[in-house]
């Protein structure tokens, strides 16, 4: 399988634009991705809100497919939850703030800062906790569909905000199918 995006790249882009206002950082980042992969990435920030294992922030989708996704999520006041246990593979790289994880059995967290990168395998899980102003690049690869689920029923059922569930859903499928139509499948 293909895939389009370097979790290692990506996190060199977050790196190269650490000295910036974060709004600045966050339209450098985007345009370096586009830059590094062009006409793959939606430029345009339509923000959505999201729940997620419990951890609710706010997202805004760059690029997805049926292997890939790429999205900025955001905590602006902070969260705390639990990763899920899924199929893709996901890479966050820390943009803002202060990122803590931590496995069953881990006594202390494991503390990420900006331009670190924080990895969940596929098939394992984490608790998490997102301290106020984490900003984070989450790149996923894998079975992408088979995760869905997890950001979109807590956001239908508990909260019933379907605005940001056609918002999401929406985005992704729109992107999903110009890639298909691409002859990017897996």
């Amino acid at each position: 399988m293909a895939y389009i995006f370097d979790p290692n790249v990506l996190q060199g882009i977050v790196k190269n634009n650490l000295h910036l206002p974060l709004e600045e950082r966050l339209d450098a980042i985007i345009a370096g991705i586009d830059q590094t992969y062009p006409k793959r990435i939606c430029t345009k920030k339509k923000w959505a809100f999201t729940i997620a294992g419990g951890v609710a922030g706010q997202l805004t989708l760059l690029y997805g497919s049926l292997s890939e996704y790429l999205l900025i999520v955001g905590f602006p006041v902070g969260t705390e939850g639990y990763s899920g246990r899924f199929a893709p593979l996901l890479y966050d790289v820390v943009i803002e703030g202060e990122h803590q994880t931590y496995t069953l059995g881990q006594i202390t967290p494991t503390v990420y800062l900006p331009g670190d990168m924080v990895t969940l395998p596929r098939g394992t899980d984490k608790g998490c906790l997102m301290k106020q102003g984490n900003w984070l690049l989450e790149y996923a690869r894998g079975f992408i569909p088979q995760a869905m689920p997890m950001g979109i029923l807590a956001s239908s059922i508990i909260t019933m905000d379907y605005r940001s569930v056609r918002r999401q859903f929406w985005e992704y499928s729109k992107i999903c199918t110009r890639e298909i139509l691409r002859g990017h499948f897996f």
